[in-house]
Order: structure tokens, then sequence, then C-alpha cells
């Protein structure tokens, strides 16, 4: 409930409202976590053509948010990987049918590797220093986190970099 109160202000204000975070900024749309003095943007689901979806790879996905100023998202620790996880979340409702687990809601984020910590690339340049909750195959690829509450989980998952979804997280140091 207290999470769904901080995204709702977030997205009303364009950060959150805190006594450690007064003088932080974000861009409108964009959300604000103390703990990693960053912002994040979710890449909300387009309608280019007013019925399809519009559709991002990886590479893709990475150059929009570099566009902003920005990188695809990197994940350091259980509580960066819950806030991003709810974020996207937050933005699913409407979309949710009667299949489990519906691909298509998940969103491209920053990793490139393996799945092993220590290994692989943030797109930030950050050490891979936390790899999510996922067994990981032993392909080198790009990294999605799905997050469609039919499935009942939360995780990340391997997918070629080729691949197209409808969304992405990016993310960036807060101003201020």
């Amino acid at each position: 409930m207290l999470l769904t109160l901080l995204f709702f202000s977030i997205f009303l204000f364009g950060k959150a409202f805190c006594d450690t975070c007064l003088d932080v900024h974000c861009p409108a749309k964009w959300a604000y976590l103390a703990k990693t003095k960053s912002c994040y943007f979710v890449q909300d689901f387009t309608y280019p053509d007013a019925e399809n979806w519009q559709l991002y790879n990886w590479t893709t996905a990475e150059l929009n948010c570099k566009r902003m100023g920005a990188h695809l998202v990197s994940i350091h620790s259980v509580e960066e990987d819950n806030f991003v996880y709810e974020l996207i979340l937050s933005r699913v409702g409407r979309y949710l049918n009667d299949q489990p687990c519906y691909n298509d809601l998940a969103a491209w984020i920053g990793y490139f590797g393996s799945g092993i910590v220590g290994t692989g690339n943030w797109t930030d340049g950050t050490p891979v220093d936390y790899i999510g909750r996922t067994p990981w195959t032993p392909w080198v690829v790009g990294a999605k986190m799905l997050n469609d509450p039919t499935c009942h989980f939360h995780q990340w998952a391997w997918s070629q970099v080729e691949e197209k979804l409808s969304r992405y997280v990016c993310k960036k140091a807060a101003t201020g």
C-alpha cells in the first residue's frame, strides 16, 4: 500500500516526497529511489499506429535511454530489484488477461552476460554485483524483467538482444 502511494505521488509530481530528498530532482514521469540516489523511467506502452504496441530490441532501448541522459537500468540490490519490479508492475494492470505469464509485459533491463555475479556488463559500466533471483542459462544474452503477476514469480529472464519488447527501464543519477 505504501509503495502504491509512493508511485502515485511520483507519477503525479515527478519525485518521491521524503525528508531526505526535498532537494532531489528527477524529470517528470521518472521515479526516485533514495538508496541509489537515482531516477528511473519506464517506457510505457505506446501505439504508433493506434493498434499495435511500439516494440524495441535491447540495443534500441539502450539508445533511447542514452537520448535521455540515462542507460538501461542496472540493479545492485534486492531493494533496487523490488523497486524496479514494482515500478514496471504499476503500469501493467490494464493489460493483464486470462493467459498466465503474458510475456509481452516484460521490460528490458541493462544487463548483458551469462548471469554470474562478477561477469557480464551493465550498460552504465557499473560492476555486476547482483544478478537477481533467476537461474540462468549458460548463453551470453540480454536480460529482461518479467512482471506479470499471473506468473506468481518475480524474476529476470534471458533473451536474445534482437527480441522486441514493448517496454524498457532507464536509470540516471538524480540532480540536486
